[in-house]
């Protein structure tokens, strides 16, 4: 049970990363292009899943580096 939470907590990073991005890519990919009457493509789509899904995948990591390395030191 105890390995089971640790390899939850392990990786919560990489779901916090993966989650913020396709929120991302929802906002920024689909209602901002509705709001705006603009179209909505695949390319933009491909684009923006790119974009927003790697850089919550890198926020999730700096922010589990920062907490880690916190923890750490007190």
């Amino acid at each position: 049970m105890a390995t089971e939470s640790k390899k939850k907590s392990k990786h919560s990073w990489l779901y916090f990363g993966v989650i913020w991005g396709a929120l991302m890519v929802l906002i920024m990919g689909v209602f901002e292009p509705i709001y705006y009457d603009t179209p909505i493509t695949a390319d933009t789509l491909r684009h923006d899943m790119l974009l927003w899904v790697s850089s919550g995948i890198v926020l999730g990591l700096v922010m589990h580096l920062i907490t880690s390395w916190r923890k750490s030191k007190g």
